[in-house]
């Protein structure tokens, strides 16, 4: 994102994005290379579905635990 008035503000250099100047094009093409020469970010934990009784049998499971039944 162009490094312009409130952008700077939302884009945070290697978490969100990259910035570059505004009307640059050697800087825009110094941000492509570090945001293509960074690791490629982890995926997310994905957690199974449950169906509605799924989950409900889970809730029971947490609540007798919890209640001692």
């Amino acid at each position: 994102t162009s490094d312009f008035a409130a952008m700077r503000e939302y884009i945070h250099e290697g978490k969100n994005g990259a910035l570059f100047k505004r009307n640059d094009a050697v800087s825009l093409a110094s941000a492509m290379r570090r945001v293509l020469d960074r690791p490629p970010p982890r995926p997310a934990p994905v957690f199974p579905v449950l169906s509605v009784e799924e989950h409900t049998t889970e809730l029971w499971k947490i609540y007798g635990k919890v209640t001692g039944r």
